[in-house]
């Protein structure tokens, strides 16, 4: 196995980078004397360096995430308020309706007071001046 140079990262992802030796299977294949070449990389504790950082893999991720994160923020925000604005609208037209049907009683209670006093012969408001 041929050591490596490699990079362990905060998010414990790993990469490795440039070999640093060849190992003795691998020094066989290039000098002729083995037909396998050597496939495992290993990286020794004296060439890891450890990052104080995520591997650019998770930055990417954590930007996207951010990015979704607020984009539903938003639409959860624009929710409410759409919710809210329908409500009142709600509470208006019922408002507005009760107000409505309260007028219509008071205007037939008006009509009814009107009847009754055409009936009995009391004098309308454009009589007024006959009494003058």
């Amino acid at each position: 196995m041929c050591f490596y140079r490699g990079t362990l990262y905060l998010c414990k992802h790993s990469e490795c980078g440039k070999k640093v030796t060849n190992c003795a299977d691998q020094q066989d294949f290039l000098a002729g004397k083995s037909k396998r070449k050597c496939t495992r990389q290993q990286v020794h504790s004296m060439n890891r360096v450890r990052a104080a950082s995520k591997c650019a893999r998770c930055q990417r991720l954590d930007v996207l995430k951010e990015r979704a994160q607020k984009t539903l923020k938003d639409l959860r925000e624009n929710m409410d308020k759409l919710q809210d604005s329908s409500k009142k609208e709600d509470n208006l037209t019922d408002e507005s309706k009760d107000q409505a049907v309260h007028e219509s009683e008071n205007q037939s209670l008006d009509d009814v007071s009107e009847e009754k006093q055409n009936a009995v012969g009391a004098p309308k408001d454009s009589d007024a001046s006959f009494y003058i």
